[in-house]
């Protein structure tokens, strides 16, 4: 009778281990599976580091352009500046050799009033070297004025100060929306670097799964060799004579001592690789003693053994 319900133990502690196993091996597909997404997730990063990388010589190459635009912007202000001073001393002097020439004409006027009326026929001559220094000085006055920028010409250098404004403006745009893309793969980087502290765990816990399993087939191999033995030794008992009650009794502690320490090695085991599942580990072992329990309400009640 002992026999019979040490072998149902074995049964149950068997199917016990059995779903044990097989909730592993639920676990370790789950755990392949995240896995796999992990690693999607690690590609698709990735490609965003390397769109980073682009977008950063991309941001480069606009940042040089918009140093460049800069300095042309300064260059072209400075070189209008100096023609502004340079043409504006220009309009001075012309101002101020335009007032001469007017009054150098003026008195050639006045001169040629008074020549007019108190000089005889001979003072032609002078008269016309006066109106050909005359010529001359228009001409002067003439060359001086176009050299003066027209309203025209002024209007056109402040379209292309506008237009470099606007170039400007363009590129610090541009400039900005590569700032708000530089800290978006900022965040992308965190979440990669997250990703892969998730991996390494991902590993060890990969790791730890397959140590409890091969843990777990060896004690499936010294359960079966535990039932070949207790088959053995009541196929033996069945032939030979019956045992002493002694030594059966050391036999029966020898077995249940076998039992024990298999379990607990399953069961050290399964906490080991899922520390995690001790509460849930817990919880099955007390449904399957009520389960047992219930079971055994209806047999008489088994003699307590002491090994010590």
């Amino acid at each position: 009778h002992l026999v019979q319900v040490k072998h149902r133990v074995t049964k149950l502690q068997l199917q016990k281990l059995q779903e044990e196993n097989l909730r592993l091996k639920v676990q370790l597909v789950e755990e392949r599976n995240i896995a796999n997404l992990f690693n999607s997730f690690i590609v698709k990063i990735l490609e965003l580091h390397d769109g980073e990388r682009r977008m950063r010589d991309m941001l480069k190459e606009m940042w040089m352009q918009l140093l460049r635009t800069q300095e042309n912007e300064q260059n072209l202000r400075k070189l209008q500046m100096a023609s502004a001073q340079v043409l504006e001393a220009k309009l001075a002097a012309a101002e101020l050799y335009v007032v001469e020439l007017k009054i150098e004409v003026d008195d050639l006027r006045a001169r040629l009033k008074v020549l007019n009326l108190n000089s005889p026929s001979h003072m032609g001559k002078e008269l016309q070297s006066l109106r050909s220094q005359c010529d001359h000085y228009k001409k002067e006055i003439d060359l001086l004025m176009e050299q003066v920028p027209t309203a025209e010409q002024e209007a056109d250098k402040r379209n292309e100060i506008a237009k470099i404004w606007k170039e400007n403006m363009r590129a610090q745009l541009r400039l900005q929306k590569l700032e708000r893309q530089i800290s978006h793969v900022k965040k992308w980087r965190k979440e990669l670097r997250r990703l892969k502290e998730v991996d390494r765990e991902r590993d060890a816990l990969l790791s730890r799964l397959e140590v409890a399993l091969k843990r777990n087939r060896n004690l499936q191999q010294e359960l079966v060799m535990l039932k070949q033995k207790s088959a053995h030794c009541t196929t033996s008992r069945a032939s030979s004579k019956p045992l002493s009650p002694e030594k059966s009794r050391d036999s029966q502690n020898v077995a249940g001592l076998e039992a024990s320490v298999f379990v607990e090695g399953c069961e050290e085991g399964a906490n080991e690789a899922f520390p995690w599942k001790e509460q849930t580990n817990k919880e099955f072992e007390s449904a399957n003693i009520q389960h047992s329990s219930s079971r055994l309400q209806m047999r008489p009640p088994l003699k307590i053994i002491d090994v010590n």
